[in-house]
């Protein structure tokens, strides 16, 4: 079943709260993953790395996209596979202190996402978004 929520109404700080009280409960490593929505070949997704409970989201995006290559906020570790039919991008917190910052991210990830025309570059989205977010964090190249 596809659920279309709007980005406001939308809240991310629930979907890792319910994360982190199944991997309390699990002692599985990997990770703990919640599929949110999709707009536009583009699935969004939220997980918690089980070994380290630090929260994650990450975009699955079909047809190609562009490799990253700027500086990020050093707050968020950036990962990005790219398979011949599909893209994942990654998004990873790795500073506890900014759980509600990330969250807002993830909502206007969203919201771009539902506005997005169809075949828009969500490397490109999800790159300008992430460069938006913490402005006056020391930035990092990502790995």
């Amino acid at each position: 079943m596809l659920l279309r929520r709007a980005a406001s109404f939308f809240d991310p700080e629930i979907i890792w709260q319910q994360l982190e009280t199944q991997c309390s409960l699990d002692i599985a490593d990997g990770l703990a993953e919640h599929y949110v929505v999709s707009y536009a070949g583009t699935s969004l997704y939220l997980g918690i790395v089980r070994a380290t409970g630090e929260r994650t989201f990450w975009l699955k995006a079909t047809g190609s996209q562009p490799a990253i290559s700027v500086d990020l906020p050093e707050a968020v570790w950036v990962k990005q596979i790219i398979y011949p039919d599909h893209t994942l991008l990654t998004a990873v917190l790795t500073e506890p202190e900014a759980e509600a910052p990330f969250s807002e991210l993830v909502r206007n990830v969203l919201a771009d996402l539902e506005q997005a025309p169809a075949g828009s570059c969500v490397t490109t989205l999800l790159i300008s978004r992430l460069q938006q977010w913490q402005p006056a964090t020391p930035l990092r190249l990502a790995a």
